[in-house]
């Protein structure tokens, strides 16, 4: 019977490894992840990437276990007591590591990967044990750059810092505000103060409050209504009444609350701790998944926003001759010692400088124009005070007339285009500036600086000599627009005249030879006819 059992108990070892190799990382409920574990043997896992060796633990009930102690004696054949849940990165290595996945398609190998995974991750999220310092080098990532399992190791510590990041668990999102500034300004009418748009992410409504705020205090949408509770992805801002606020700055809490009901469920690894603390402590490779279920909950945030009466300077780039708003110019407002504040690309709409403005003197300079039209040079001065705290600058730009250069390439003796040439443009220190094939219609060369160019033939069309003329084209103010062409002549050709003298005296000559013929053959014959008369 102690035979039978004792072979019972190898089928039922063999059986519970199987089953991990086959099916990966086992996933039961929390409630069955038992109190303690024991260890089975090690063995040793190689030394792989730059020479770091290490030993693979197992568990006496089948799989694997990954140590969290690089420094500490090899957990093997001892007791281990659940510890602590670890957090959803090791739940991702535990998941996507080994036995789960295999990663090389060598066991191995694939063990290796994950435990220096676990180490990495460890590292890399201050996660380590007290008084013991990093598991691998700080260097790991750019040490060993080219080595194709520490770049396995990375790709499955990236995944876990993504998931440590992120509510893996829950099917709903958490709420969230983003308030891009924490100012208010005064609003055009001059009757308050207001902040600039709050985004909040949550799964349903949310209702805000103020918990510290000036008299009047409210909150209004986009449109300026005056709310309290917001529907899913509308925004809202924060209104202060100026009558209200009697010091240079105020603060304003503000409350927002969301109640919604969502799904969860829990991918969880736990930490095992053996009774020797010389001994290293480990994370079976086991995902325990709690049951699904629902949950509601009440989430609360405070964040401040000042009150200020900052400064504020408006700018605005203008077509002269339209009035339209320009975009693309590159602008900058100077203080008054040429010092660059703040650096912009003009839209067609106004740009506003809210921030670092006090009492004094700026110029708003362009930098760059936009396409297409002529630099403004002019510093415009701006000047800030007690009384004037809000200035609107213009600044206009005219039209730059465009330069343009038409290539034309025509027969010399016809003046048709001719097709099919090879020209080449090259600026003054012989950068090719394009290189193109004539067709039927003439080349329009645009958009070019100002400066000196030359054009040349790089191959002539079909049937033609190829020009060696290098034809200087200048760009500038007085040459705005300007044509200038190039001639082909046609190949030399030679033409085969039948020599009709010489024909003719050929037939001469064979008529000459019939008609002698004839004779010969004429006195032949009489010769015969007077023998057979005798």
């Amino acid at each position: 019977m102690k035979k039978y059992s004792k072979i019972s108990k190898i089928v039922l070892m063999l059986f519970v490894t199987l089953t991990v190799m086959i099916f990966g990382v086992d996933a039961v409920n929390a409630a069955s992840a038992p109190n303690t574990l024991q260890t089975g043997t090690s063995s040793y896992a190689g030394n792989y990437i730059g020479g770091i060796r290490f030993e693979t633990k197992t568990l006496s009930s089948g799989g694997y276990a990954y140590c969290l102690n690089i420094h500490k004696t090899t957990t093997a054949n001892v007791a281990i007591a659940r510890s602590k849940k670890m957090d959803n990165g090791f739940a991702y290595i535990i998941k996507n590591g080994y036995p789960a996945k295999s990663l090389t398609g060598d066991k191995k190998k694939d063990y290796y990967i994950t435990q220096m995974a676990v180490w990495l991750y460890q590292d890399e999220t201050g996660q380590n044990e007290s008084g013991y310092g990093r598991n691998l080098s700080a260097s790991f990532r750019t040490k060993y750059v080219n080595d194709e399992m520490a770049k396995k190791v990375i790709e499955l510590v990236d995944g876990a810092l993504n998931a440590q990041k992120e509510t893996l668990n829950c099917k709903g999102e958490s709420l969230s505000a983003n308030a891009t500034d924490g100012n208010l300004y005064k609003s055009q009418s001059g009757k308050y103060y207001v902040s600039k748009p709050v985004t909040v992410t949550s799964v349903a409504s949310y209702a805000v409050s103020f918990t510290s705020a000036p008299t009047g205090t409210f909150a209004a949408n986009a449109k300026g209504e005056k709310k309290t509770t917001f529907s899913k992805g509308e925004t809202f801002s924060v209104y202060v009444p100026v009558s209200s606020v009697t010091t240079g700055t105020t603060k304003v809490s503000v409350k927002i609350n969301s109640n919604y009901s969502t799904k969860c469920i829990s991918s969880i690894v736990y930490e095992y701790k053996p009774g020797n603390s010389g001994v290293q402590s480990v994370i079976p490779a086991i995902v325990y998944d709690s049951e699904e279920q629902e949950v509601k909950e009440e989430i609360s945030l405070e964040f401040s926003v000042t009150v200020t009466d900052t400064a504020k300077i408006r700018v605005i780039k203008i077509d002269a001759s339209t009035g339209n708003g320009l975009s693309g110019a590159e602008m900058e407002l100077q203080d008054a010692n040429g010092n660059v504040i703040i650096s912009w690309t003009s839209s067609e709409d106004y740009y506003v400088i809210d921030k670092n403005i006090t009492n004094g003197k700026y110029y708003v300079v362009e930098k760059k124009a936009p396409k297409g039209y002529v630099l403004d040079s002019t510093k415009h001065e701006v000047v800030i005070s007690d009384t004037q705290k809000e200035v609107t600058v213009k600044v206009y730009n005219t039209r730059a007339e465009e330069r343009l250069v038409n290539i034309v390439k025509v027969d010399k003796d016809t003046n048709k285009l001719l097709p099919g040439a090879v020209l080449v443009v090259r600026d003054s220190t012989g950068k090719v500036v394009v290189r193109f094939t004539t067709s039927d219609k003439p080349y329009i060369l645009s958009e070019l600086k100002d400066g000196t160019y030359t054009v040349e033939e790089e191959s002539a069309p079909a049937g033609y000599v190829k020009s060696d003329e290098i034809i200087t084209v200048t760009v500038d103010d007085a040459h705005v627009s300007q044509t200038i062409t190039f001639t082909n002549v046609k190949e030399a050709t030679t033409t085969n005249v039948p020599n009709t003298a010489s024909s003719i005296s050929i037939i001469f000559y064979i008529l000459g030879i019939l008609i002698i013929g004839s004779g010969i053959g004429y006195v032949i014959y009489n010769s015969k006819k007077q023998k057979l008369n005798k």
